[in-house]
């Protein structure tokens, strides 16, 4: 089996390599020494797609897929690693104003869901505030990003090499790609899979001709902790969100700020976060601040993935950009992925989301 090179320490690097090495491949990944910044580590780790409804039907379609296979697959990962990720059916509410429109939506999707009038939304959800209509699916879950990730860490360890580095470029010959050039040196492989989130397209560019563009959205959350139960669904306004955990930890989130490569915490956010979970949550006072922290989202410039090979070079394949979806699609655009390098097919479901 031919040697495969993964560069990235986020979910989709992680997924991909452990696809491939379930495939039989002998496969390197490359990580990056500070992974906790990495987006996947600041994830909130929904399974649903919030705002699916303005969505395009590309990304749904691997995202629905992804959320269908998830239970499943956290189940043979903890039987596998003795590493619960935290899979839990967990129903989410939705407090958005234009609930017709998502009705609608759901709908057409075929996704169950309640009508929630206002006067029944104190009797049926506890601790929440809120003066209009709701609209809940009960099916929706959640996983916990850092759970997940030290459970793909640990079947990692057993069956690839992991090498912690910093990447510097790609060396390229031609059509291919010969070597990834790093701080502990140049390594080379038969191929090479690119998922380092919104540090992708730098690695692309060469000699100044531009690339299809990706680039990083700052997104901050806060931690609180309570007793278990003080809210039992995630909770969606808008672009924030309230993920109640089983042990009493609530995340807030969370910001969307477009400060290229700055990943600091800030107060402005803190105080933005923090006034959403105090206008929607009754028990706010019996929560207590833990941390706050940040994340680097890979947004493409088409607002899709880029999942594939890559047009100009034969051993390089692509995955990234998946923005706030990261976890949850990459089960499914690495498993596609994995199948196309291994088996020279490209698979119907990552039709369109070719690197253009």
């Amino acid at each position: 089996m031919d040697n495969i090179l993964v560069i990235g320490s986020g979910i989709v690097g992680k997924l991909t390599a452990y696809y491939l090495s379930q495939a039989g491949a002998s496969v390197t990944i490359l990580e990056r020494k500070d992974t906790v910044k990495t987006a996947s580590w600041a994830a909130g780790g929904i399974l649903f797609p919030l705002n699916g409804w303005i969505e395009n039907k590309q990304s749904l379609d691997i995202i629905f897929n992804s959320i269908e296979k998830y239970e499943n697959f956290c189940l043979a990962l903890k039987d596998e690693t003795n590493v619960d990720p935290q899979w839990e059916k967990s129903g989410l509410l939705v407090l958005d104003k234009d609930l017709e429109k998502i009705k609608e939506w759901a709908k057409e999707k075929n996704i169950k869901f309640d009508y929630i009038y206002q006067s029944d939304l104190e009797k049926n959800f506890s601790n929440i505030n809120h003066s209009r209509d709701a609209l809940f699916f009960p099916d929706a879950a959640q996983v916990r990003p850092p759970n997940l990730l030290q459970a793909l860490d640990v079947y990692l360890d057993s069956h690839t090499t992991r090498v912690f580095t910093s990447v510097i470029q790609l060396n390229f010959n031609g059509a291919t790609v010969e070597s990834i050039e790093t701080d502990r040196g140049a390594y080379s492989s038969d191929y090479f899979v690119l998922c380092a989130g919104a540090w992708s397209s730098g690695l692309l560019k060469k000699e100044d001709i531009d690339v299809a563009t990706v680039k990083p959205i700052k997104g901050e959350m806060l931690l609180y902790k309570g007793i278990p139960g003080l809210i039992q669904n995630v909770i969606c306004y808008k672009e924030n969100y309230l993920i109640p955990r089983n042990d009493g930890y609530i995340l807030v989130g969370s910001t969307l700020e477009d400060v290229g490569f700055e990943n600091n915490i800030t107060q402005k956010a803190k105080n933005e976060l923090g006034l959403f979970i105090k206008s929607f949550l009754n028990c706010y006072h019996e929560l207590h601040f833990i941390k706050q922290w940040s994340g680097l989202r890979p947004y493409s410039e088409k607002g899709i993935p880029y999942i594939g090979i890559h047009p100009e070079y034969n051993n390089l394949y692509l995955n990234f950009g998946h923005y706030r979806h990261g976890i949850l699609s990459s089960l499914i655009s690495s498993s596609l992925l994995s199948d196309f390098i291994i088996t020279g097919q490209k698979p119907l479901g990552l039709k369109g989301f070719e690197y253009t």
